[in-house]
C-alpha cells in the first residue's frame, strides 16, 4: 500500500475542516481559561481586552454574553 504524503493529506477537505474545527475549539478553551471570573463587569473587560486577538462574536458566544454591547 502506498503512503500518502503530508502535502496530499493537508489538501484533503476533510482534514482541513477538522483542523479548522480543532483551532476553533482550542481558541474557545483558551477564552474560557482566561475568563474564569464571577464578576460580569470583569467578563466585559476581558472581552474588551481580547477583542484584538479573537473576534468579539466568538468571545461573546463562548462566554454567554450578548454581543449587542459591542455592536451598538
Amino acid at each position: 500500500m502506498a503512503e500518502v504524503g503530508s502535502e496530499e493529506v493537508a489538501r484533503d477537505p476533510e482534514v482541513r475542516a477538522l483542523r479548522a474545527h480543532l483551532k476553533r475549539a482550542e481558541q474557545e478553551l483558551d477564552i474560557l481559561k482566561k475568563a474564569l471570573v464571577a464578576d460580569p463587569v470583569s467578563t466585559y473587560q476581558h472581552i474588551a481586552q481580547r477583542q484584538a486577538h479573537v473576534s468579539v462574536r466568538q468571545l461573546c458566544q463562548v462566554l454567554h454574553v450578548a454581543p449587542a454591547v459591542y455592536y451598538a
